[in-house]
């Protein structure tokens, strides 16, 4: 009687044990589910404008959101609705321009975007840089490193805001080799500096 006891009691415990593994896979895998992907986000970062070549543009990390419609209106303040589910490939200056863009003087204005995959599908993040004013004869912007998550990372970029000149560089402090995304001219894949940037500035 008493080892079918013991027997009983080491049954009842293996059936715990079985059934706490199970609990805890279950819940492992619902936490895996629910948890945010890193891939897919769209952050915003806004520049200070400088006045010299050799100055530095102060950058506040704006946050990092699920849409790229989103990270756009938190670059522009508000001002820019884009529609829901657009493609980031389709907002090009000019749409940016159509939807209000630069229209409010109090609101900042979208300078560039850089993608993480070419053709500016934005499939796999987006990173969008906003300031008070775009480019001018006398305004510039300077980022000597690039923001966290996103050194060499960039496989197409655009730009807006009369920032006809967007150089990507390869290396921190603007060294290395180079390519200029020229307003009008986007560059829809980064050749030999795919997934290379490390600095950029914006020109007139």
């Amino acid at each position: 009687m008493k080892m079918l006891k013991i027997r009983q009691i080491k049954v009842a415990a293996v059936v715990v044990l079985v059934m706490a593994v199970s609990l805890g896979l279950a819940a492992w895998t619902q936490a895996q589910s629910t948890a945010p992907s890193a891939e897919g986000q769209h952050c915003v970062v806004h520049l200070e404008p400088v006045s010299r070549e050799s100055e530095i543009s102060k950058a506040t990390h704006l946050g990092c959101y699920e849409t790229f419609e989103e990270a756009i209106s938190v670059a522009t303040d508000g001002t820019v609705k884009l529609p829901s589910g657009i493609s980031p490939s389709a907002v090009t200056d000019e749409l940016l321009g159509s939807y209000g863009m630069g229209s409010v003087p109090t609101a900042n204005v979208a300078i560039g975007s850089d993608y993480d995959d070419v053709g500016f599908s934005g499939l796999l993040g987006t990173l969008t840089w906003t300031a008070a004013q775009g480019c001018s004869s006398s305004v510039y912007y300077n980022a000597p490193n690039m923001p966290s998550g996103w050194n060499d990372r960039v496989s197409s970029a655009r730009s807006y805001s009369d920032c006809n000149k967007y150089y990507h560089y390869e290396h921190t402090n603007y060294g290395g080799t180079s390519i200029t995304c020229n307003m009008g001219q986007t560059c829809s894949s980064m050749g030999v500096m795919n997934n290379k940037t490390s600095s950029e500035k914006w020109r007139y």
